[in-house]
């Protein structure tokens, strides 16, 4: 007896569902349940048909391309039910037997629907619907293999990846609402890619793997020059040590005063999360300034032992100043130069990223070129980057990268 023969009974099964009660609000789950429903409904095979056809082009649109128990095995893991929150926050002797019993009953449910495979769509069919089986041959096929989820594998998993979008990806974006949206395609630079500034980047891989070995470590200013590679510094801490658990989500500016939200929610996963915040300039008298001391350390919350903020800002004081603002008229000046400062001085870390003098830039320009494999002659490479770095303004690495790509562009 194959999974599809009693359809009516895999309805009332997973109609039962409590723990997984999600999978009624996936619309791929969904939509098979509405297949195996017209199966016993529908005299006629045109409408069970273009039931199936609208299960399988959801499926093949899907990450998984047809790979229906795939589909489902990603489901469990990433599921927010009960028993994910409490294991990802390592509660799991919070809940209770019979909870733990219905989950393990229900993972035995879903094994089952994962299993399910083309065959038995198309025996289950050929029975139902006798004088179509030329139809039912040709319909589209997708992909299953025999799964079996156990109750601890799935437990384990949840401890140590979390669940939902966070225990799929390793970098994001805050969108204020405490949702985190997944970067699925992520920059993948490199140290490797950035040339010198080998102090400021130890610094930054110091504290990093401290912090993600549970050992103490500092919120990081990364304060310099533009192109000198301060944001790409954080890529690259993400990219080369996401295998041990870190994660990246880039929080805006406007989005400061929900941060200490979202820091509680981030507290209930087992992973490491750095917020980086990109370009942190503010104005004077800026509203998110207080927003800003506050969630770095004037706030009444302790800050989650998994959570660190990363900024990168050319200001070294983080506010724009003025001259008026310098000899200002008020009585207690210092105070208010005082005040500018404080925001700066509660990142335990400021890593400071220069504009290189004219040989640095051209022995990044060097590296650049042999990384590369271009044969151009030296001299003459390196004249016409001076000239570029001139045109642009500035000599940084990025401007040295443009250049290569520029000069090889014409070759």
């Amino acid at each position: 007896m194959n999974n599809l023969t009693d359809t009516e009974g895999i309805l009332n099964n997973l109609g039962a569902i409590a723990v997984f009660k999600n999978i009624f609000n996936d619309n791929i789950i969904s939509k098979f349940l509405l297949f195996l429903d017209s199966i016993n409904q529908n005299p006629e095979i045109s409408e069970t048909v273009e039931n199936y056809a609208d299960f399988i082009s959801e499926l093949y649109q899907s990450e998984f391309m047809g790979d229906w128990s795939s589909y489902i095995r990603n489901f469990v893991l990433t599921d927010e039910n009960v028993v994910s929150i409490n294991c990802a926050k390592n509660n799991t002797d919070k809940i209770p037997d019979y909870i733990m019993g219905a989950f393990e009953y229900e993972l035995r449910i879903l094994s089952d629907v994962a299993s399910v495979s083309f065959e038995d769509v198309r025996e289950i069919l050929n029975i139902k619907y006798p004088s179509n089986s030329a139809l039912i041959n040709s319909l589209p096929v997708f992909d299953s293999y025999k799964l079996l989820f156990t109750k601890d594998q799935i437990q384990s998993s949840y401890k140590q990846e979390g669940y939902g979008v966070i225990s799929k990806y390793y970098t994001f974006k805050f969108d204020g609402n405490l949702n985190v949206v997944p970067v699925k395609n992520p920059d993948n630079v490199k140290f490797s890619d950035l040339k010198l500034y080998e102090y400021q980047k130890e610094i930054l891989k110091t504290n990093t793997i401290s912090f993600i070995k549970g050992n103490p470590s500092n919120n990081i200013l990364l304060y310099g020059d533009r192109g000198c590679g301060k944001s790409s510094s954080i890529k690259a801490l993400v990219n080369e040590y996401h295998h041990m658990g870190l994660k990246v989500i880039q929080a805006y500016k406007n989005n400061l005063d929900k941060l200490e939200k979202l820091e509680e929610y981030l507290s209930g996963f087992p992973s490491k999360f750095i917020i980086f915040i990109d370009d942190l300039v503010f104005d004077e008298n800026d509203p998110e300034f207080a927003s800003a001391k506050a969630i770095l350390e004037g706030s009444l919350s302790k800050h989650p032992d998994n959570v660190l903020i990363y900024a990168t800002t050319n200001r070294r004081h983080l506010v724009k100043e003025t001259f008026s603002s310098r000899e200002g008229n008020e009585v207690h000046l210092n105070d208010t130069m005082d005040e500018a400062a404080s925001l700066s001085d509660r990142f335990g870390i400021t890593i400071t990223f220069s504009s290189p003098d004219k040989n640095k830039y051209l022995e990044i320009v060097k590296q650049l070129k042999d990384e590369m494999n271009n044969k151009a002659d030296e001299e003459t490479l390196f004249k016409e980057a001076e000239a570029f770095a001139i045109l642009k303004g500035t000599r940084c690495p990025r401007v040295a990268r443009q250049f290569l790509y520029d000069f090889a562009s014409k070759q």
